[in-house]
């Protein structure tokens, strides 16, 4: 099924999951245990109660269904006595095709986790079961692995904003690595490359921990970047969040930025990169806002200031000295 089909996707979900915990309740309710599990997912969104409602009826008309079938005629064999416990023989065939029914709709839920992914210069806004909303940086890949007890995404690459929906008996895990980021209702962004990781918290409140460390390892208030290097200390500065998050609006704001570390910037936006030939002043800086996939305007005005020469291939944009006359 396709996922820019939300509502459609959510509602199988929602089914799956409603059929799942039937099975688990009537155990518990056999045994007298009460489920806050089930409690508290019932308790979250309208929906639930509703699928929970008609799993129940369809297990109970297929009860009915079977119940109603003709029977077989009989045959002169001699009768057998494994009901004498009381089991009926249609009770056997109703309780096989629930069990049926179960196991379908356990492996329609328990299918590979949902993974997202975005091209190089594509974003993409992804809506979860939850009302969770995730929007997708450029060249991005993710996996969501959601049950009834948390809510876990796995980032394998790029960058991502997450829009959190409240609900702190079900926690929110994003993964990078060996490290994780918790939050319950709260706005912020992740960025996975080969310098490390970068969280910004725009609203709310995250935890950053290492996976199996007994507690995490610092929390971030609002405004907080967090930097994560290879081999580094951690590191938190309180940039601008407007230029942070300025991908959202296809732009990147650069203040004082290293030259090749704009350039290396852009080219995450676009299949066409720019290749800095020449040696530029170790105090080449760069800043403005540039549009991103813009390459060729970039590393012609990037020629321009610094006196390069933009030379367009095959594969992009070469930077270079201006032959001596």
């Amino acid at each position: 099924m396709s996922v820019t089909d939300p509502a459609m996707r959510s509602s199988d979900a929602v089914a799956a999951e409603a059929a799942l915990w039937l099975v688990r309740t009537a155990g518990n309710r056999a045994a007298g245990r009460r489920d806050a599990g089930f409690e508290r997912w019932i308790a979250e969104h309208p929906h639930h109660r509703a699928a929970f409602a008609d799993a129940a009826a369809a297990f109970r008309d297929l009860g009915t269904v079977i119940a109603r079938a003709p029977a077989p005629k009989r045959t002169t064999a001699a009768p057998r006595r494994w009901f004498a416990t009381g089991f009926r023989p249609v009770w056997a065939v109703a309780a096989m095709a629930c069990l049926l029914a179960v196991v379908a709709l356990s492996q329609q839920f328990m299918v590979a986790d949902p993974v997202y992914a975005t091209a190089i210069g594509e974003q993409r806004t992804i809506r979860l079961t939850d009302a969770t909303k995730l929007v997708l940086n450029t060249d991005t890949e993710l996996k969501v692995d959601y049950d009834a007890e948390r809510r876990r995404i796995v980032l394998d690459r790029g960058e991502a904003l997450f829009e959190v929906a409240h609900n702190p008996a079900r926690p929110f895990y994003v993964e990078v690595g060996n490290d994780y980021i918790r939050a319950v209702g709260t706005v912020f962004t992740v960025r996975r490359d080969a310098r490390g990781i970068e969280v910004m918290l725009l609203s709310g409140r995250v935890v950053v921990g290492e996976t199996g460390a007994a507690r995490p390892r610092l929390a971030l208030n609002p405004g907080d970047r967090l930097r994560l290097g290879k081999g580094t200390s951690p590191a938190i500065d309180r940039p601008v969040i407007d230029d942070v998050t300025a991908w959202r609006r296809g732009q990147l704001v650069f203040n004082a930025t290293p030259v090749p570390a704009a350039v290396a910037e852009m080219n995450r936006y676009s299949a066409r990169p720019i290749v800095l030939r020449e040696a530029l002043p170790g105090n080449a800086r760069l800043s403005g806002v540039f549009e991103t996939g813009e390459s060729e305007a970039f590393a012609r005005n990037l020629a321009a200031i610094y006196g390069l020469r933009a030379v367009e291939t095959s594969d992009g944009y070469v930077l270079q000295g201006v032959p001596a006359r």
